[in-house]
């Protein structure tokens, strides 16, 4: 990405703009802060966000000293809702800007940073061509089998029912890719306890193109907005200026959830339905599936042909996938990537000899799946994914006491003011809620803390294994739903699903992992939001490959802080930061401003 300069006068607006820009800024700054930068003849960026403030001249001066001395810079200027569109296009037309509206969607944002100029009108579609030619080959062998409604592409709304991992995004965006009009694909994540007011901005910022709009879990809203969505859906979204015809809907249904959807709202999505069955239900289906992939992946990657031998074929149809096709791709992925040539076994597969007959698994599977998500390593490629792993670091006794120290004291604190305030206020109706309410709070924070001191202690010797972290954090945050419910927090979720593993050790990175998001979860405050990441990095560990965690959020209490530091919340940190250490990872904590906190764990990834 080119060098990225991001000016606006206020900081938390300028810690937006990068979370939404997906990148890091070379630099950001006010408006005046940024003309001074060329007075002082500093190095101009290859791309400005220009956040504009209520007073325009400010940002056209300081806009305009950078174009005349850097004319080859490029201008994404972001507007407030009420501004005069026109009026901007005239007074910065000297600079060919992008004018998007305050705040940007994300994906209207990073398509806007990378434009290049000279791009001829060829380019996206060529690139638009060979993107929906790898979507139409992904739905042929995940979909291939399966009898489907037509037309799928008139427009109508649209229900599409699985289980987890089965493909709907997939299928969402095949059938939006077979629409006769072109129009943009929004995916909208529907979080528990969540309103509509994020739907609201995404639409506001298409300035009225025509949209499908992919609702993944609506039936984990509350009954009164999916009523609310309802309307929407039926009478077009209130207070936009959307014309209602130029939007399609999609909903995209748990299975096991699918009670949770409210009647109303089911009836509304359901103009067309597709269900699509799990893999244990579609005899055949996993063989071919691999096949194909197998094809696909050894010509992408320009690697020697790699068939199947009768073995694999056997235990692929013969195994129940819990996770359907997701599942049956990661454990193709690592055969595919392990050392050797020739025909895969199904030793090759992880999948253990035995597996029960399809039938079998059907019965098998009417219950929820115990399988677990984290498959072991293959006994060949233990020695050299062992040695990826750092020596267990030696537990720092004194660091430890005054972590612990400082986590008892603040409750033990609070206990003996209330004690000494019993005598006189004991008969206090209102002193006595307040009492219980303290009490049981501050006992159940120690309580917490030595249950984790504890669980530390159990933790067995780190094996080296590859580990989904992504959905070892989806699992975690399903874990919190309740929590996040109860507090009306908003989850961001961002989880790679084409490489989501590190090396490690299951109990130990849970372990980790859990104690970061509980400190993450006691610093917000209720209504808050947080922001969850994970992406494979190639050269992010050691010049080494790495899975990238990042845990994003505002603190309302005491700011986190590292072990050493002053902080509430330091016997966490602590534990999760050696846990780490010991599988050869890394956390690094930092702050920006307005409180912002932000979590990076770096692991070791298999290459």
């Amino acid at each position: 990405m080119e060098s990225l300069w991001i000016v606006h006068d206020e900081g938390p607006a300028r810690a937006a703009i990068a979370r939404l820009a997906g990148i890091s800024p070379t630099w950001s700054g006010s408006v005046a802060a940024a003309g001074a930068r060329i007075a002082n003849q500093d190095a101009a960026p290859e791309v400005v966000i220009l956040g504009l403030p209520g007073r325009l001249d400010d940002a056209l001066a300081s806009a305009g000293h950078i174009a005349r001395e850097h004319p080859e810079v490029r201008w994404v200027l972001l507007h407030p809702r009420s501004a005069d569109v026109a009026l901007l296009e005239r007074r910065f037309a000297a600079f060919d800007p992008t004018l998007l509206r305050w705040p940007p969607a994300a994906p209207s944002l990073r398509r806007a940073l990378q434009q290049r100029p000279g791009a001829t009108a060829s380019e996206p579609a060529l690139a638009g061509r060979r993107q929906r030619e790898a979507l139409v080959r992904r739905f042929s062998r995940s979909f291939g089998d399966l009898d489907l409604p037509s037309p799928m592409g008139d427009g109508s709304p649209l229900l599409i029912i699985g289980e987890p991992g089965t493909g709907r995004l997939l299928m969402a965006r095949v059938v939006h890719a077979l629409a006769e009009r072109s129009s943009r694909f929004v995916h909208v994540a529907c979080e528990a306890g969540s309103d509509l007011a994020s739907l609201s901005q995404q639409l506001e910022a298409l300035d009225g193109e025509p949209a499908t709009l992919c609702l993944e879990h609506p039936e984990s809203l509350s009954n009164a907005l999916q009523r609310e969505l309802r309307g929407w859906i039926e009478l077009g979204p209130p207070n936009i200026g959307i014309d209602p015809d130029a939007l399609r809907w999609i909903g995209l249904v748990d299975e096991t959830a699918e009670a949770m959807l409210e009647p109303g709202l089911a009836q509304v999505l359901s103009s067309l339905e597709i269900r699509i069955p799990p893999l244990r239900q579609r005899p055949g289906t996993a063989g071919r599936f691999a096949e194909a992939w197998l094809d696909e992946w050894c010509h992408t990657h320009r690697a020697a042909s790699r068939p199947l031998d009768a073995g694999a074929l056997a235990a692929l149809d013969g195994d129940a996938w819990p996770g359907n096709l997701r599942e049956l791709e990661e454990t193709l992925r690592r055969a595919a990537s392990s050392p050797g040539d020739g025909a895969i076994s199904a030793s090759d597969l992880g999948i253990p000899a035995g597996t029960a007959p399809l039938a079998e698994a059907r019965e098998a599977l009417v219950a929820p799946s115990t399988r677990p998500a984290i498959e072991p390593v293959e006994a060949e490629r233990a020695p050299e994914t062992a040695e990826r792993l750092a020596p267990a670091v030696e537990f720092r006794v004194p660091v430890l006491a005054r972590a612990l120290s400082h986590e008892l004291r603040n409750p033990m604190v609070s206990l003996q003011t209330f004690a000494q305030l019993l005598p006189e206020r004991g008969d206090d109706p209102s002193f006595q809620n307040e009492f219980r309410y303290q009490v049981e709070r501050d006992l159940a924070r120690i309580d917490g803390r030595l249950a984790r001191l504890s669980e530390y202690g159990e933790l067995r010797q780190a094996e080296a294994k590859p580990v989904n972290v992504c959905a070892l954090v989806e699992l975690l945050l399903d874990e919190c739903r309740s929590v996040i419910t109860e507090r009306h927090l908003l989850v961001l979720r961002e989880l790679e699903d084409e490489r989501p593993e590190a090396l490690g050790d299951p109990d130990r990175l849970r372990f980790a992992f859990s104690a970061l998001l509980d400190a993450a979860f006691e610093a917000v405050a209720d209504g808050a939001d947080l922001y969850v990441a994970c992406r494979h990095h190639p050269r992010g560990l050691d010049d080494g490959p790495a899975m990238r965690v990042l845990v994003r959020f505002h603190a309302e209490h005491a700011p986190l802080s590292m072990p050493g530091e002053a902080g509430e919340l330091e016997l966490s940190l602590l534990l999760a930061r050696d846990t780490l250490e010991a599988l050869g990872g890394k956390l690094t904590m930092d702050s920006t401003e307005a409180d912002e906190r932000v979590l990076l764990i770096d692991l070791p990834a298999p290459n």
